[in-house]
């Protein structure tokens, strides 16, 4: 794995809005044709998103984060994922008998995966729960708490979601930030 975006890195100012207005259309515009910097300014926010959780993000860049950068929806629902890794810390196994980490299993009934999938159509909050049932079984999954059956129904049913596999990366960029700042606190 690369070294952790420094501070002071051009995705790094670019994300916090420590540009100039050129500067952030250049990149924006580059971004249109080059998919490459696509990936990199996604795994440039997962890691700021890391050094925020793990407390390595100090000053005027914390606040710079915390009005500018969480503008959208998405970088907030990482945050949240973030937070969830990094306070569980995979310790725990989910309840894998609720019916939400059962859908993302693919361990229901016919019957009961229609039933789930109308619910989930027509109930917003159901929907976020599922993303959150998602991310605690992603969080066991990559600790290894998942017992070897929900890990393989996991792994089949799951991990073929182009979603998933980004949450997957972020995962690894978690555990990189959580090891350092360990590290250093020690």
């Amino acid at each position: 794995m690369p070294a952790l975006l420094s501070r002071g890195s051009q995705l790094a100012r670019y994300l916090l809005g420590n540009m100039t207005l050129d500067e952030s259309r250049r990149i924006e515009e580059a971004m249109l044709f080059d998919r490459n910097l696509s990936r990199e300014v996604e795994t440039a926010e997962e890691e700021l998103i890391a050094a925020y959780v793990v407390g390595r993000m100090r000053g005027e860049d914390r606040q710079k984060f915390e009005t500018n950068f969480l503008s959208s929806d998405e970088r907030t629902r990482k945050l949240k994922f973030a937070r969830a890794w990094f306070e569980n810390g995979g310790s725990a196994c989910p309840d894998l008998t609720s019916p939400l980490h059962r859908f993302v299993l693919g361990a229901m009934t016919q019957d009961e995966e229609v039933e789930m999938k109308q619910k989930l159509i027509s109930d917003e909050s159901c929907r976020g729960q599922l993303e959150s049932a998602e991310d605690e079984l992603l969080v066991a999954y990559f600790h290894e708490t998942l017992p070897d059956y929900e890990r393989e129904l996991f792994e089949v049913n799951y991990l073929v979601n182009d979603r998933i596999v980004r949450k997957l990366r972020f995962a690894h960029i978690m555990r990189e930030y959580v090891k350092r700042a360990s590290a250093v606190a020690s």
